[in-house]
């Protein structure tokens, strides 16, 4: 501590300078499905829960048949739904990709390196190596025990945190592909 600052340990400069990477890692593509269903359930909760819980209560004081309405969207079509949801977004090439063991670098320009790696005992060839700019990353958050990346819109990246060194390397990843706007850039 000089003049009444506080001087970060060169350990932690390094970090957020260098080039972090990842361990290899791979995720089913259910990682995926699950992260969107939950992203888009939060926001669309209480378009269903609504005219259920109406047909529930009006059920109760008017006519049972709204009941057994209300219970075939609950039991059939929501799970139907849910099902063509589920399907769309496993097959999503990023999915799919999910599968491969990968190891994930960060350089020090802020550019994101997915190193595909060929499945053990299969003889799938393995997608090509993804590189993500720093232009095209719009935001990187936790996620329970992941860290999402999205880039390209509405595409993401999710590491699981055990696949960083420590605690340090992933604060550090995250706290350089959080956006200008989050860390007191320009607005």
């Amino acid at each position: 501590m000089t003049g009444g600052t506080i001087t970060p340990p060169a350990t932690a400069e390094c970090q957020l300078k260098g080039e972090i990477s990842t361990s290899r890692f791979s995720l089913g593509p259910r990682v995926h499905a699950r992260q969107a269903i939950m992203r888009r359930a939060a926001r669309f909760w209480m378009a269903v829960a609504l005219p259920v819980a109406a047909l529930v209560i009006g059920g109760l004081f008017y006519d049972i048949r709204l009941l057994f309405i209300a219970a075939t969207i609950v039991f059939i079509l929501f799970p139907t739904l849910l099902f063509i949801g589920w399907y769309g977004i496993l097959t999503r090439p990023w999915a799919v990709s999910s599968l491969f063991p990968q190891k994930v670098t960060l350089a020090g320009d802020n550019e994101l390196t997915v190193e595909y790696h060929p499945l053990p005992g299969h003889d799938t060839g393995q997608p090509a190596d993804l590189v993500i700019s720093a232009e095209s990353i719009t935001d990187c958050h936790f996620w329970g025990h992941y860290l999402i990346v999205c880039y390209s819109g509405r595409r993401e990246l999710i590491i699981p945190l055990s696949a960083f060194a420590g605690p340090a390397d992933v604060t550090a990843f995250q706290r350089r592909l959080e956006s200008p706007r989050r860390i007191g850039g320009d607005f």
